[in-house]
């Protein structure tokens, strides 16, 4: 192998597809958390909700109070993930290193 080439085991080689389909589970985990709970919603009633249209009681079901969790806690997952991993690159831990 030259030095131009890039073997499709090193992380430039990779490619995307492991961040677009972590982007598309997260979606999916998210409208799951939105259309479930006490009251458990339809998937077109929680797109409808998102948008703004639909009975008063559904968007404000998922606009005030579901959107609003699944968002934070999407936050609290990402700040998690950058601290462990800031923190396991300052200790030297091997698990960080590519």
């Amino acid at each position: 192998m030259t030095r131009t080439e890039v073997s499709p085991h090193t992380a430039a080689g990779r490619g995307a597809w492991p961040w677009v389909l972590g982007v598309v589970l997260l979606v999916i985990v998210s409208l799951l958390a939105i259309a479930l709970g006490a009251v458990s919603l339809p998937f077109d009633t929680v797109i409808n909700a998102l948008r703004g249209s639909g009975d008063a009681a559904s968007v404000s079901i998922v606009r005030e109070l579901r959107l609003p969790r699944v968002l934070l806690a999407a936050l609290v997952g990402a700040g998690l993930a950058m601290s462990g991993g800031a923190l396991q690159g300052t200790m030297r831990n091997p698990l960080a290193e590519p």
